[in-house]
C-alpha cells in the first residue's frame, strides 16, 4: 500500500514487565496482623464494658484506617498495584497495632502515677472543682 511511510514500532513490549505479584507470604502475614489488631482493639474495648455499637466500632476503625491509607497510597502511579496497596495495609496495620498495645498498656499507668502525684502534693482534680 504506503511504501513511503511505515509507522515506528514500539521497543517496549507491555508483555516484558509483569506486574508485582503479591506473595502468599504477604497476604497471610497482612491477615493475621489484621485479626491480631482487631483482636488487641476488642480486648481492650471489652475491658471498659462498653455496648455492642462500641465493640462493632472498633472492628470497623481496625480496617476502615488501613484503607483509607492504602487510598492515600495510591494515588502514586507506581503504587498502583496490589503488592503496594497490600504491603500500605500491613505496614499500616502493624503501626495502628503498635498504637493500640502502647496505649492501652501505658496510659492507665500514666493516668495512675499522676492521680498518685497529685494525692501526694494535695492538689485538686480538675472534675473535683466546683
Amino acid at each position: 500500500m504506503n511504501e513511503i511511510y511505515t509507522p515506528p514500532k514500539s521497543e517496549i513490549d507491555p508483555k516484558e514487565e509483569p506486574k508485582p505479584r503479591v506473595s502468599k507470604t504477604l497476604w497471610i502475614s497482612a491477615v493475621f496482623f489484621s485479626l491480631l489488631y482487631m483482636g488487641v482493639n476488642v480486648f481492650f474495648t471489652l475491658q471498659l464494658q462498653p455496648d455492642q455499637g462500641s465493640v462493632v466500632g472498633a472492628v470497623l476503625a481496625c480496617l476502615i484506617w488501613p484503607l483509607i491509607v492504602v487510598g492515600i497510597v495510591s494515588i502514586w502511579k507506581k503504587n498502583r498495584n496490589s503488592r503496594s496497596r497490600v504491603k500500605a495495609f500491613l505496614f499500616t496495620t502493624i503501626f495502628f497495632l503498635g498504637v493500640a498495645i502502647a496505649a492501652n498498656t501505658l496510659l492507665p499507668k500514666y493516668v495512675e502515677y499522676n492521680k498518685q502525684r497529685n494525692a501526694d502534693s494535695g492538689a485538686v482534680a480538675p472534675s473535683q472543682v466546683r
